[in-house]
């Protein structure tokens, strides 16, 4: 038989254990261990009305190039295959209706055409009540993982570059 302030530790130990399995699950589900990218970004609207302390945003690379618009119809799929701009900026390269090969020197994000533009489910970003509205500029570090899926991780001003 196991005294008491044994079970009790041995308890709190097999919790303590689950519950870092289940936060490194969920960080790597939801892709923040996946390598990230900065895109510039532009605030459209400082704050989503319906929805609160939501700003919308719209990235360098949601604009459709025209060489790409005959290709594609309001609601296609489509992958964006990026590449590092002299300022370390990531920038569209290609856009393809079909997934690439992953390669951690062409990463890609999958998207949506608009009609207008492209779509990547990531146009939301809250706001904290208490912070100011965000600039019109910004950057923002994007987590993709190995489908294309991305998230945004964090978002700064364009003039600070933090590490």
């Amino acid at each position: 038989m196991i005294p008491s302030c044994r079970r009790k530790a041995l308890y709190t130990l097999l919790a303590a254990y689950i519950t870092s399995l289940a936060a490194f699950y969920i960080y790597n589900a939801i892709g923040l261990a996946a390598p990230s990218y900065r895109i510039r970004a532009y605030t459209v609207d400082p704050r989503d009305l319906l929805r609160g302390n939501y700003a919308t945003l719209r990235y360098e690379i949601s604009e459709m190039p025209e060489t790409f618009r005959h290709l594609f119809s309001a609601g296609d799929k489509l992958y964006v295959i990026l590449k590092q701009d002299a300022e370390g900026f990531w920038v569209t390269h290609h856009i393809s209706a079909q997934p690439p090969s992953p390669s951690p020197y062409a990463p890609y994000i999958r998207g949506w055409y608009s009609g207008f533009d492209i779509k990547f489910d990531m146009e939301k970003y809250f706001i904290p009540e208490d912070s100011r509205a965000l600039p019109y500029e910004l950057i923002a570090e994007i987590a993709i993982d190995s489908k294309g899926q991305g998230r945004i991780k964090r978002i700064f001003p364009k003039n600070s570059h933090p590490q």
